[in-house]
């Protein structure tokens, strides 16, 4: 009876999600934005994005998201990017979310519903969160119409156009805004009026300010058409309006992104909540006038929420052209002054699948400015299809528009759901009541009923134990996922190329991403000091063939730019400023271009890269140590290493050490000090310095490796070998070359060989000779070299094999007997043994 009382109570708690009270209402289940941005709106094809790649766009836009939320990447599990033009762009989603330090064991889509693609991609995140699979989400729009348009590449089918409906989804766009003008009645006067209202709107919001807080200021590159000279540019503001009218919407380039969580989820990450989104929907209209889709969609969307126009405060329908604009306003009677208040796509521009996401950065923006409540969004799609968006805005703020904390955000959440329910809240606080009265009493009871109350006390531990085995499974296995390491099901594949099929994944977790925007000139200068150093130069052999060696070339700026450790330096005049500053380099050619003040020693210009490296190595090792005892690595690790050394003298290089199979780290490190003085004062300390309060295992480099080498001679471990080992006589010439001896030498052996019966292959064929077929580039003392290597190879099993022997007849007299017939063996044939050793790992 208690339960049944406390599930009624508990139902009243899920308010209705229809009328104005309804969707106003704050609850923790609720879909809300947290984030909205977008970046600046270019002319397509001449712009200040012609020469950005639409995966450029959905990159820089994603780290953005990371950048203002300051979210750890892993609580974001999908991203889904709405976009027209491009058929790869889900290829694009997931690879620049990978680039932008999202987790890789999140997810990345793409939508295509036209004009309505970024409207759709935020539908599709929030249902998603809705269902259950997700928590948290980013929904981009992005477009490059530079790179393409929208039109089919082909006609349909015949069997599509004897429909006469199906066959004006092929009409141009165009096209259909003339139909909507010639059915409906609107004139040339009327678009051209509403066209220029647009860009009169449009530029009041420009020059007063009010895109900045929604555009992030985008770095790119622009080419000249005339000079080809490639420069970068930052873009703060949208390229339009534009001095000529038009009453079409224009050709535009960029991209718009939303981070959508659930209420409740905000509120524990300490988000900024700044909408509710109540939903969307779609509807269809003709094709051959689909831009009176909005009127379809618009009040379709008011009914399912029990809402009338009056109740909308703002309303953004994208103008795609003037005609379809003109009618919706007048078939659905809105009042112009809600409807795109600063102005729409007219004067700013239409990126396909940017617009529905850009829209909602708009509207929210305006609703701050205006401190207006309930939103709608809408546009006509292509094919004939409209779709609308409801968004409540609660980021209400004063002038200036300053972000709650994280305190005002959870009060702002929890209280509003507190307070709409407080009646409900009471009636479980008495239920809850009455039930521990009933327990005080059954407690007094007679031992009749004390069997009936041990099992419900079980029955509540074991739904205990249950929950608790349950979080501890899930936790275990969320740690695992980060970590890049399979759950409780291992995952296996099986197209792998080792046996088993085992995934083999790049486990290196350094993230340069964890540090801050900085213009420090001393962390500038020493970073690029070091890719031009001894200690790196050398042994970068990217960087070694940029500087051309001995050569001493210039490399361009914008190339030590794009390194992962120095994205977080910026602007990129701080860079310029810091390295003028420099003892060791200079910038030349009009600051684009750096170089070594002092070239590489002419020691090395005919040296190959094995020598070279190791000439620096030998110079470096009588200053370089081994320290192991780091733990696991985490993003920051390479950092929290460097801070860990600095107190004790400068240092040239500090490296992680890491397997050659997975780039797992060792969690050991070579350090190379700036002299061995430094080194020796750091290894005289007493006591030794502990990292992170436990000991460490330190000894010089020569040290470490001379006692490697004494591990692997002894057997004690496997040297590591190089991956696809045993091809270091590889034969270099070009697959043709090595086709037409191979089907020469297949000719002459087709004869004989095998099994005397012409075959190709054969037992007894010596593949030797094959083999130095093959390669006729092979030194010819390799022969000698293996049958020394064999000689050896003997010896060693021979004297473990006798060793074996010893020891097994002093435990047993008779267990000799097996190893004297191997011993009766000619030694040319004997077969040796393997030792058991291990893989180096330390």
């Amino acid at each position: 009876m208690a339960t049944e009382r406390l599930s009624s109570i508990l139902s009243h708690l899920s308010p209705s999600k229809f009328g104005l009270a309804a969707i106003t209402q704050k609850n923790p289940d609720d879909i809300v934005i947290t984030l909205a941005v977008r970046t600046p709106l270019a002319k397509g094809k001449k712009g200040g994005f012609k020469d950005t790649e639409l995966e450029v766009l959905i990159y820089l836009t994603l780290k953005e998201v990371l950048k203002q939320s300051k979210l750890d990447p892993e609580v974001i599990e999908d991203v889904c990017c709405g976009n027209v033009s491009n058929a790869k762009a889900a290829y694009m989603a997931r690879a620049a979310m990978l680039a932008a330090g999202y987790s890789v064991n999140a997810g990345a889509s793409s939508v295509n519903r036209f004009c309505s693609s970024g409207l759709k991609a935020v539908q599709d995140i929030a249902n998603q969160i809705i269902s259950g699979s997700i928590d948290c989400g980013v929904a981009i729009g992005a477009e490059s119409m530079t790179e393409g348009g929208d039109r089919l590449e082909k006609p349909f089918s015949e069997v599509i156009t004897q429909n006469s409906q199906a066959t004006d989804c092929m009409m141009p766009m165009g096209w259909t805004s003339e139909n909507v003008g010639a059915d409906f009645n609107i004139s040339r006067e009327d678009q051209d009026k509403f066209a220029a209202e647009s860009f009169r709107r449009a530029e009041v919001a420009q020059k007063a300010g009010w895109f900045d807080d929604e555009i992030t200021p985008i770095i790119t590159k622009i080419k000249d058409p005339k000079t080809g000279q490639v420069k970068e540019v930052t873009l703060t503001k949208d390229e339009g309006p534009r001095t000529t009218g038009g009453n079409a919407s224009q050709v535009t380039d960029g991209a718009a992104a939303i981070l959508l969580m659930k209420r409740s989820k905000a509120i524990e990450l300490g988000q900024p909540i700044l909408a509710k989104f109540c939903g969307a929907t779609v509807a269809g209209v003709p094709p051959r006038v689909m831009g009176i889709g909005p009127t379809a969609a618009i009040p379709k969307l008011l009914s399912k929420f029990n809402l009338t126009k009056e109740e909308i405060d703002i309303f953004e329908i994208n103008e795609a052209f003037a005609s379809m604009a003109v009618y919706c306003l007048r078939e659905l009677g809105l009042d112009h002054e809600k409807v795109n208040p600063r102005g729409g796509a007219i004067a700013l521009g239409h990126p396909l699948g940017a617009t529905g996401a850009r829209q909602i950065c708009t509207i929210l923006s305006e609703a701050r400015r205006t401190k207006k409540k309930i939103l709608l969004t809408s546009m006509c799609i292509g094919t004939g299809q409209g779709m609308a968006g409801l968004f409540v805005n609660e980021h209400i703020q004063p002038e200036g528009y300053p972000i709650m904390s994280s305190e005002e955000a959870q009060q702002n959440g929890s209280a509003a759901v507190v307070d709409q329910n407080a009646q409900a809240k009471a009636d479980v606080d008495n239920m809850l009541a009455q039930l521990e009265a009933k327990k005080a009493a059954a407690a007094a009871a007679p031992e009749t009923a004390s069997e009936e109350k041990t099992q419900e006390a079980n029955g509540e531990s074991d739904k205990k134990q249950d929950d608790s085995y349950r979080r501890e499974r899930e936790d275990r296995n969320r740690e695992r996922e980060r970590d890049g390491r399979p759950g409780d099901r291992q995952s296996f594949r099986g197209r792998g190329r080792g046996r088993g099929g085992f995934e083999k994944r790049n486990n290196n977790r350094f993230d340069p991403s964890t540090q801050g925007e900085s213009d420090d000139p001393v962390a500038i200068r020493k970073q690029v000091e070091f890719y031009f150093s001894d200690s790196n130069l050398p042994l970068d052999k990217f960087m070694f063939n940029k500087v051309g060696g001995t050569e001493n070339n210039a490399v361009e700026l914008e190339t030590i730019c794009s390194f992962k450790r120095m994205r977080h330096f910026q602007p990129r005049s701080a860079i310029v400023a810091a390295l003028k500053e420099s003892s060791m380099l200079e910038v030349v050619e009009d600051d684009t271009k750096v170089k070594r003040k002092v070239p590489l020693s002419e020691e090395l210009a005919n040296a190959d890269n094995e020598t070279v490296v190791k000439i620096f190595e030998d110079r470096a090792m009588p200053r370089s140590i081994y320290v192991k005892g780091f733990g696991q690595e985490q993003p920051s690790t390479q950092f929290d290493i460097e801070a860990f050394f600095a107190p004790y003298g400068p240092t040239n290089a500090i490296r992680l050490r890491r397997k050659d199979n997975d780039k797992s780290f060792k969690g050991s490190v070579f350090v190379e000090f700036d002299s061995e003085e430094t080194m020796k004062k750091f290894l005289d300390l007493d006591p030794k310095p502990e990292y992170q309060g436990k000991p460490l295992q330190i000894m010089t480099k020569k040290e470490y490796c001379e006692k490697k080498a004494a591990d692997i001679a002894s057997g004690k471990i496997r040297a590591n070998s190089p991956v696809g080992g045993g091809r270091k006589n590889r034969d270099d010439r070009n697959w043709k070359e090595r086709r037409a001896d191979d089907n020469r030498r297949d000719n002459r052996h087709r004869r004989g060989g095998g099994r005397g019966f012409g075959s190709k292959g054969g037992r007894d064929q010596d593949r030797g000779d094959r083999n130095r077929e093959r390669n006729p580039n092979k030194d010819s003392t390799n022969a000698e070299d293996r049958e020394a290597a064999n000689t050896s190879a003997v010896a060693q099993a021979k004297a473990f094999v006798e060793a074996e022997k010893a020891k097994e007849e002093d435990t047993n007299g008779t267990a000799g007997q097996k190893r004297a017939r191997e011993e009766d063996k000619a030694e040319g044939e004997r077969e040796a043994k393997k030792a058991d050793t291990k893989s180096e790992e330390s």
